[in-house]
């Protein structure tokens, strides 16, 4: 008994400040996290490996600047003898269905390929503090951290991608060209949302983005695309 006292006794002041440690750690990080660009945020880039790790948040859908571009993902399905499927829009299909019918799962299908896509062409906040930081010394560290985070953030949507285009190859395998499709070249097609004030007047511009060749792996056709 008296040796749990003892334990008991050495085992909370300790615990207690290792608590304490890590909430002042946490807070220190959120702090410096979103501070602006400074030689301690450079040199030791701690504030992205631990709040920008573990903690990320990204409130940019709604402010200060929400988005205001519509992204449609195009796939062509290429097969081993060269069959194509040609260029077929992925995501407009789910979009149509679900105004169509809303008490149906399409909205969330589409969340998908729509995530991937932005993450290929949004800039997330270390990128923006990265190039912040590149701009006002192009000699530093900011611009070497900002080319990898792009290549980064751009190799793990693709990854996403190349999920979307098993999905989406598979159905139309099965669907409408009875092959094995293998590759896919995919583009996201951006088209500018303009104003509301300025719907009348202005109209959407599109341009299209060239993401590039996927692989693609087996899978079995889930009959989400007709």
């Amino acid at each position: 008994m008296k040796i749990l006292k003892r334990v008991r006794s050495w085992f909370k002041p300790v615990l207690y400040s290792c608590l304490v440690t890590l909430a002042a750690f946490h807070g220190l990080m959120t702090v410096l996290y979103n501070m602006p660009a400074n030689p301690i945020k450079t040199l030791t880039n701690l504030q992205n490996a631990y709040i920008g790790q573990y903690f990320y948040q990204d409130w940019g859908m709604f402010a200060p600047n929400p988005i205001d571009m519509d992204i449609d993902l195009l796939l062509e399905c290429l097969a081993q003898n060269g069959v194509s499927s040609g260029v077929l829009e992925v995501t407009s299909e789910l979009v149509r269905r679900h105004q169509q019918n809303r008490f149906t799962s399409n909205e969330r299908l589409v969340r998908i390929p729509d995530s991937y896509a932005h993450m290929f062409v949004s800039r997330d906040r270390a990128e923006e503090i990265y190039q912040k930081e590149c701009k006002n010394d192009p000699s530093g560290n900011g611009c070497k951290q900002e080319r990898e985070a792009v290549k980064t953030r751009q190799k793990d949507a693709k990854r996403g991608l190349t999920r979307v285009a098993n999905a989406f190859c598979a159905d139309m395998n099965a669907n409408k060209f009875q092959t094995n499709f293998v590759r896919a070249h995919a583009w996201l097609a951006l088209s500018s949302v303009p104003r509301w004030s300025k719907r009348n007047t202005e109209k959407k511009e599109r341009k299209l983005v060239d993401v590039g060749m996927l692989s693609l792996a087996y899978s079995p056709a889930y009959g989400i695309w007709r």
